[in-house]
């Protein structure tokens, strides 16, 4: 039997189930919801984990200490507003009236 091209598809299959050890900015903003200049800031001031060097120009944030610093936070006592994860509507046009000129209405 080969299985040379079942095993490949396998090993495939199981790599997409793999969680992500590194994170990049863009990532680790968006997974604690909060901006990239605002995680720059924490980190400069040593409120947030610090990134790893991956190589000589890269860096990344370990999954594990992100979610040790999310789980570190501490309850709210607030409740969101009530407009939280709505979009603002956007403004109609306003209709140019020259002036001096009377509208139909």
């Amino acid at each position: 039997m080969d299985f040379g091209a079942n095993f490949a598809w396998v090993e495939v299959a199981n790599m997409s189930s793999i969680r992500p050890i590194y994170l990049d900015l863009a990532s680790v903003a968006k997974v604690v919801s909060l901006s990239v200049s605002t995680i720059e800031k924490l980190v400069r001031e040593g409120a947030f984990p610090a990134p790893r060097l991956l190589s000589g120009r890269r860096v990344a944030w370990l999954l594990s200490e992100v979610e040790a610093w999310c789980e570190q936070r501490p309850v709210s006592n607030l409740p969101p507003p009530h407009n939280a994860g709505r979009r603002k509507s956007a403004k109609l046009p306003v209709e140019q009236v020259a002036p001096g000129e009377l509208r139909a209405g």
